[in-house]
């Protein structure tokens, strides 16, 4: 006989679990050119579990859905008292859709998605505590003690594409959370943080699941046109996209955080630069192509 845990986290069992990644409501300052998200991360996570026959949906807290219109979105802004702008949907219109799904993945990999990615969290523990809440990206690991304030379960310490899918696994009665590799929660009591062994990253990338690019909002992306990583000119629009063609760094810089994550570092030897075949970036640019980009 196998030996059950005490934790909460190995205690739940959902039966064809329904996950829901977010992208948070963004905050700008008053001078700042407001820019969406919409990096890869929850794309290649949502990829990830489809492919292995879980439902999830991508919801860009931001800019909302394809078709919404962005003056409920993310021409709606409110100032702060920090003096700065939050951009995007209602708390309310985010936990009208949260409430549909048994999983809520929350993303946080730049500084100004900080706070209101923790407003959202702490919305929706209080309005659905039951709901499992998981949480991941540069930002959320770096601030873990502040995220399990917030009222998130498990913490996803490096790339997660296999994370997930172990998770939902784990939730079907096919092993246990608080076993799995490259995670953090808390204690059953909440009064310490453990963080467990460092998950092996994958090494070849054409084992990837490929991005679910067709569920982000890039209608939405396309008509605002403001590319996190670019610029285009006032007033035109361009059907973009972003790729990823490699992971890792093959340098040593101090000031960042990659160089760090070496074998280990919590997150496992990420800075490992690993590249894609030619074959498997040029699939993937076809698939771009198909949508519009």
């Amino acid at each position: 006989m196998g030996i059950k845990s005490a934790h909460p986290l190995d205690r739940l069992h959902i039966r064809d679990p329904k996950f829901l990644l977010l992208y948070p409501p963004s905050q700008f300052a008053a001078d700042e050119v407001a820019k969406p998200d919409g990096s890869l991360s929850l794309a290649y996570l949502a990829g990830s579990l489809r492919s292995s026959g879980y439902e999830c949906r991508i919801l860009d807290c931001a800019v909302g859905d394809d078709g919404q219109p962005l003056s409920d979105t993310f021409f709606r802004t409110t100032p702060m008292p920090s003096g700065l702008r939050r951009v995007g949907m209602s708390i309310e219109s985010i936990l009208a859709i949260a409430e549909k799904y048994d999983v809520i993945g929350i993303s946080s990999i730049f500084t100004p998605q900080t706070t209101t990615c923790l407003d959202v969290v702490r919305a929706i523990r209080c309005d659905m505590p039951d709901k499992l809440i998981l949480a991941g990206g540069t930002s959320a690991r770096n601030m873990r003690r502040h995220f399990f304030q917030s009222g998130i379960d498990v913490m996803a310490l490096s790339e997660a594409e296999q994370t997930i899918v172990q998770i939902a696994r784990a939730l079907e009665g096919k092993g246990q959370i608080t076993s799995i590799r490259g995670i953090a929660f808390q204690s059953a009591d909440g009064e310490r943080e453990i963080v467990n062994q460092a998950m092996q990253i994958l090494r070849n990338l054409d084992d990837l699941p490929l991005p679910a690019w067709d569920m982000l909002p890039l209608q939405q992306y396309w008509a605002i046109s403001r590319p996190h990583g670019g610029y285009f000119e006032p007033g035109r629009t361009v059907r973009y996209a972003s790729l990823q063609t490699s992971r890792g760094c093959p340098y040593q810089c101090m000031y960042c955080h990659i160089s760090y994550e070496n074998d280990g570092a919590d997150a496992g030897n990420i800075c490992k630069f690993r590249l894609k075949s030619i074959e498997r970036v040029v699939t993937e640019l076809n698939i771009l192509k198909d949508l519009g980009v």
